[in-house]
């Protein structure tokens, strides 16, 4: 074990916690211990509730942060939670701040509010990016983790540890080391002895440093369907996962199938070269794979499988001799053609190398994609916020208040003079009080539709997928608006949702609370004239596939399978460097490129063509949210295109949403989520019916866009 690795365990602070009050025993764990930490954002954490009394269990599990965020509102999570007389309940929750280096506090509440049973947890450290071995006895891991592995002599660096801060010496007497690929942790992952499955997190959140998983198919096809869907979900947002073959028949598994497809076959072994050869990039010499290693190795084609991505990472080889890939979403499924869990090949160098230049290209593409989760200090952009804020203000009631008294006593001081002119002085009491009634009856109007105007809320979605593909991630901005100070409660898209809240909120406590299937955000606050505005991200259902095809000629047409109309359709060809516009797709309809408008240059440009960086202001928040994490490709401000595309639409320049639908990336000011490297992108409303409330309030306005955009490119 490293130092490091030891001074993490000495130094974890009631990393297995248990209390016990009132009949109830309370156990929190990471899920991958103390040494397998994600450095940034939240973790998930395993808590285990036992309920030793005679009578079932109605109570709340709330996780505290100890030291919130003084300039930021106090969030905390909670849970429901059920249990039986005498039973227990294992719960997989994620954490209210960063799972390392943070310390929090767990409590069970009964329904009366009062403490059940309490601990806390503190641990330090963590990891920017982790391998998962979920093979049966997770001898990679072992090896990797024990210094060895097949390695040669001086490959190890000088804390001793491979994969962390070790350098690859290069063969053949080259007097400069060349870096590792891949400078992360690989991770165990436990099998209890009851299942014999891994225990694989349940939640999204617990893959959140994760740069690759590697399993076998028989473990994969056997996973309880929660830990399923969460890998599915970590996959579709990007993540890779490598599967060893144990055998062809766990090929045709639905679960294996659904992942990269069907009719996937064993494919004989290309013949390939064994001379040693240098690697670009990471001026790694390729040591050629011993015949051991690939005894009995087979590569695999069919279904959605393409041998090209593998071969990328030992050019040395030929296509399909590390196996193939199969792309979920945004993420990767690789079929490899060996096992690196045997003992042949934790003895090969070339093995354990292989591995860890694929969780280094894995790690490479955990880019923050357009809505990747943010810390919570990243702030709500301004186009957003001004397209969300109602244009109504107090100011503008209270003149059309004044303007109604204006004209009654107007209209009473013209009733007098009229009586008195007409000598009919019997007629000036009723006229007074006819006049008395419609001055009021307009005032008791002007104040509930003045109200009603002012208590309103306004939700702005964007989503993000990739083409043919049902699930996408979503962003989703929240405001709410009141005349009056009130605290309110939303409810958000899923359980999983990585939620912000405005510091306009106040201090808190603003509780998530979440339930089987929901989750919602309580104790929102919200400060009279003041719009508060609340983020989530998460992943969301689509109902349904948006699909491009090319016809022989190369005409591109667009199907929409929702169930919903597509509005201001906008298609950008990168290849030909051209766009065109659609008023609407109909559900189920097909429209050709024939059938649409070309988009001036200038629109297209903007998309397709990288432009010239616009900085933030210094020492802004977006200025400091750049320096995080600088951009590659950055573009002129949202607004040089929102305006031509708003007047292309006919929009009013007070209620164009191009704006506030460019500028919600991840980071403010950097559009290169936007730009188009390859293949085609759209840009679209969804015309999906709204609810009539939300957060108890009445919505004013729900606006979804989506945005679909190619898969990477194959090497």
């Amino acid at each position: 074990m490293s130092h490091r690795a030891a001074a993490a365990s000495l130094g974890c602070v009631l990393a297995l916690s248990r209390a016990a009050s009132a009949g109830v025993t309370l156990e929190v764990r990471p899920l991958f211990g103390e040494t397998c930490l994600p450095s940034a954002g939240s973790g998930e954490l395993r808590v285990r509730v036992e309920n030793t009394g005679s009578r079932p269990l109605r109570a709340m599990l709330v996780v505290d942060a100890m030291a919130p965020r003084a300039d930021r509102p106090r969030t905390r999570h909670a849970w429901t939670v059920r249990v039986g007389a005498r039973a227990e309940a294992m719960l997989s929750v994620d954490t209210p701040r960063p799972l390392a280096g943070g310390a929090m506090t767990f409590r069970v509440l009964g329904e009366d509010g009062r403490t059940l049973a309490t601990t806390s947890l503190a641990l330090p450290g963590g990891e920017g990016s982790m391998i998962l071995d979920a093979t049966p006895g997770h001898r990679f891991a072992n090896a990797q983790r024990a210094g060895a592995g097949g390695l040669l002599s001086g490959d190890v660096g000088g804390d001793g540890e491979y994969g962390r801060g070790g350098l690859f010496r290069a063969l053949g007497g080259a007097s400069e080391p060349a870096a590792l690929p891949y400078a992360g942790v690989t991770c165990a992952v436990e099998r209890p002895a009851a299942s014999g499955s891994p225990r694989l997190p349940r939640l999204v959140a617990g893959y959140r440093a994760v740069a690759l998983v590697l399993l076998d198919s028989g473990s994969l096809n056997g996973l309880a369907p929660s830990e399923r869907q969460s890998l599915a979900g970590y996959v579709a947002e990007g993540g890779s996962l490598t599967v060893i073959v144990r055998s062809p028949n766990d090929l045709r598994h639905p679960v294996l199938g659904a992942l990269v497809g069907e009719g996937v076959s064993a494919l004989p072994m290309p013949a390939w070269s064994r001379e040693p050869e240098v690697i670009d990039p990471w001026r790694v010499p390729r040591v050629p794979p011993q015949a051991a290693t690939l005894a009995g190795a087979r590569t695999w084609g069919g279904g959605h499988l393409d041998p090209r991505w593998l071969a990328a990472v030992d050019r040395g080889v030929p296509a399909g001799t590390l196996g193939a890939t199969a792309r979920y979403g945004d993420g990767m499924v690789h079929l490899l053609s060996w096992d690196p869990s045997q003992t042949a090949s934790l003895e090969d160098p070339w093995s354990a190398r292989t591995v860890l230049q694929l969780a280094a290209h894995a790690d490479h593409r955990r880019v923050p994609r357009l809505f990747a989760p943010e810390p919570e200090t990243l702030p709500i952009p301004a186009p957003v916020r001004s397209f969300l804020t109602p244009s109504v203000r107090p100011g503008l009631g209270l003149l059309r208040a004044g303007g109604i008294v204006a004209a009654f006593a107007s209209a009473l001081l013209l009733a007098a003079w009229m009586t008195r002119l007409l000598r009919a002085r019997s007629l000036l009491a009723p006229l007074s009080a006819a006049l008395t009634l419609a001055a009021w009856a307009l005032l008791a109007r002007q104040g509930g539709s003045h109200r009603a105007a002012l208590t309103q809320s306004r939700t702005l979605s964007v989503l993000d997928a990739p083409w043919g593909f049902s699930i996408a991630s979503a962003r989703r901005f929240h405001m709410v608006y009141s005349g009056h100070r009130r605290s309110l409660a939303i409810r958000l898209g899923g359980p999983e949702r990585v939620v912000a809240v405005d510091p306009t909120a106040g201090r808190g406590p603003i509780t998530r609370l979440v339930e089987a299937d929901t989750a919602y955000l309580l104790g929102l606050g919200v400060l009279p004239w003041t719009p508060t505005f609340v983020r989530e991200d998460g992943p969301e259902a689509l109902r349904g596939a948006v699909t491009l095809h090319r016809d022989p000629t190369g005409v591109l047409s667009v199907r929409n399978g929702l169930p919903w109309t597509l509005r201001e359709v906008v298609l950008l060809d990168r290849g030909s460097s051209s766009g065109w516009s659609f008023e609407a797709i109909a559900p189920g309809r097909t429209r050709s490129v024939r059938e649409g408008r070309a988009l001036p240059r200038a629109i297209v440009a903007w998309f397709v063509v990288p432009q010239l960086p616009a900085l933030p202001g210094w020492g802004s928040p977006e200025a400091a949210a750049l320096a995080r994490r600088p951009p590659s490709i950055t573009a002129d401000a949202p607004y040089d295109v929102a305006a031509p595309l708003g007047r292309w639409f006919g929009h009013r320049r007070d209620d164009n949403p191009w704006d506030a639908v460019l500028s919600s990336a991840a980071v403010p000011g950097r559009a290169e989520p936007w730009v188009l490297r390859e293949g085609v992108g759209l840009v679209a409303r969804i015309d999906r019916p709204a609810a009539a409330t939300r957060a108890g309030l009445r919505l004013a306005s729900e606006s979804t866009w989506l945005r679909l955009h190619p898969p990477e490119p194959t090497p």
